[in-house]
């Protein structure tokens, strides 16, 4: 601390807004490796609250407890001679700097088109880092142990992330996106790869144009869309609303209301209490625990129903055009059913095991159809099938 009666110079204050610089720097000699001519260059800056990085390669970074930003930068690239790798190694040297709170490094870019450069960064920051951007124009992304959030962004590569205390974005134009513990909300998207997300303390929007998308935790809403794979979430704690052009849905157990879409799978709920929207346009359907306003439509396979006992449901429709419809009802529940096949030879296309639900013959063109107030009666549960079965049975 400063006393009144202290003096500081000028000269000593000008130092002290400047860009802090390099406390430690070194670069290694040129050397060749195969058709490659390679060059390292190493040095540390002061840690700061935020961390920039940008280059064109391959960057990995670890958080741990130390004060300081230090780096490892291997350049690659071909030339015809060592003149000429030392020119465009002078175009890419590393500039690192720390001023404002932010500690910044930047690869350069080089003046060639074909000459395949390119790097290899290893960083290790603190640990306490609070905002990270990250970004490469060519490479994968590796980045654990961060504390604050962190934004990582590539044009062509894996993003691997892992023990992130914050927020995640995560961008990539032609790779997987790997996540492991994200403390708070996630927000990723792949032109080109699958999605994996162990867990997230917060909201997870997943996106990708060509894989598959699998959670296993998420502890507020989920929302996913792939155009080319699967969905799988084993436990999310709020809603849920997926959708797939060219796989399957399964969702383990859900805290709010499931909406699930595809047009080329199965759909599979687990738990999901507070309802259920679930449509297909190739495959089968399957629903346990569900209770809330459902909605279930088939259009070439199967649907089968479980409804949760002690819990009331809405009003609410299952359809489906070939395949059989069979529905579990507990014994307690206070439900009007309205079943209807639109096309069928005989009463025993609709079979139930409640006596409330009496089975005739529909109007129009041969239809057989049940109605039934279970309990008393409640909100309506409408059953539509055009040429396969219904089954209703009692679940105890």
């Amino acid at each position: 601390m400063i006393k009144p009666s202290q003096t500081v110079p000028a000269a000593a204050c000008f130092l002290a807004i400047m860009t802090v610089p390099l406390a430690a720097q070194t670069v290694g000699p040129i050397t060749r490796q195969g058709s490659y001519f390679i060059q390292i260059h190493e040095g540390s800056v002061p840690g700061q609250e935020r961390l920039r990085v940008s280059a064109i390669g391959d960057i990995s970074i670890r958080g741990d407890d130390r004060d300081s930003v230090s780096y490892r930068v291997v350049l690659r690239i071909k030339a015809r001679s060592v003149q000429e790798a030392r020119q465009h190694f002078e175009q890419a040297s590393p500039s690192a700097s720390s001023t404002d709170g932010t500690a910044t490094l930047t690869i350069g870019e080089v003046g060639c088109t074909r000459c395949g450069f390119g790097a290899e960064v290893e960083i290790t920051v603190p640990r306490a880092t609070a905002d990270a951007m990250i970004s490469t124009r060519g490479g994968k992304l590796d980045i654990q142990g961060i504390r604050g959030r962190v934004n990582a962004d590539t044009a062509g590569g894996t993003i691997t992330l892992d023990d992130i205390g914050g927020d995640v974005i995560a961008t990539t134009g032609g790779g997987n996106i790997n996540l492991g513990s994200i403390g708070r909300d996630v927000r990723c998207e792949t032109a080109g790869g699958s999605i994996w997300l162990a867990s997230s303390g917060g909201n997870a929007v997943l996106n990708s144009s060509g894989g598959g998308i699998h959670v296993g935790r998420v502890e507020g809403y989920l929302r996913a869309e792939t155009v080319g794979g699967s969905i799988e979430a084993e436990w999310v704690g709020g809603k849920v609303s997926v959708g797939t052009s060219g796989g399957s849905i399964r969702i383990g157990e859900a805290g709010g209301d499931v909406s699930a879409d595809t047009a080329g799978g199965s759909i599979q709920v687990a738990n999901a209490p507070m309802g259920v929207h679930a449509e297909t346009a190739a495959g089968d359907i399957r629903l346990n625990g569900i209770a809330g306003k459902v909605y279930a439509a088939s259009a070439s396979g199967n649907v089968r129903a479980y409804f949760l006992s002690g819990h009331q449901i809405m009003d609410s429709m299952i359809e489906a055009n070939a395949g059989s419809i069979i529905l579990f009802l507990p014994v307690d529940m206070r439900v009007t059913i309205e079943a209807m096949v639109d096309f069928a030879r005989n009463l025993r296309r609709i079979e139930s095991e409640f006596p409330e639900i009496q089975v005739t013959r529909g109007n129009g063109f041969g239809g057989v159809q049940a109605v039934g107030h279970l309990n008393g009666g409640g909100p309506v549960l409408r059953v539509r099938n055009t040429t396969g079965r219904i089954i209703i049975r009692r679940r105890e």
